[in-house]
């Protein structure tokens, strides 16, 4: 009786850690996003910012000429996650040249970082408006979506 209690115990115990292993992996691999996007200054008053999409977290640094300035954070919803996940889906990033520059140096340049897998990290910049459209409008979107967030402040 005790054998057969021992196999019965380990079957148990071997299928259930199988599937919440199974299952936490696939959480992982579905909702893993790395978005980030850098804007560097310029001669004048270009705003000076980075923010960046880890997951459902989203960062927030300001540095100079921008209405937030520090450090802040925000959780983004499954339904956002998907949204930003779909638009990144849709982009060409195989085809994408790493830079856009004109060679001014008085141009704000654009830096983004994407990977959907972790480890494969796609790196682009550009200068002012040069990048591929679709990539442009990606950032734009995204830029337009920080003053609908109620960011908090790191630290606190």
């Amino acid at each position: 009786m005790s054998k057969i209690s021992f196999l019965l115990l380990f079957v148990i115990a071997f299928s259930t850690s199988c599937r919440s292993r199974k299952e936490s992996n696939n959480q992982i691999e579905s909702n893993y996003i790395y978005l980030s996007v850098s804007k560097t200054g310029c001669f004048g008053n270009c705003p000076i910012y980075t923010h960046a999409i880890n997951g459902k977290n989203w960062s927030l640094i300001g540095e100079r000429f921008f209405k937030y300035i520090g450090d802040f954070n925000v959780e983004l919803s499954k339904s956002e996650v998907d949204e930003i996940m779909t638009l990144t889906e849709l982009l060409k990033w195989d085809t994408f040249k790493s830079r856009y520059l004109s060679g001014y140096s008085d141009l704000p340049t654009t830096v983004v970082k994407y990977s959907s897998d972790i480890g494969d990290t796609t790196i682009l910049t550009y200068e002012n408006r040069l990048g591929p459209e679709s990539l442009i409008k990606l950032v734009d979107f995204l830029d337009q979506k920080i003053d609908t967030k109620e960011w908090t402040v790191n630290g606190l």
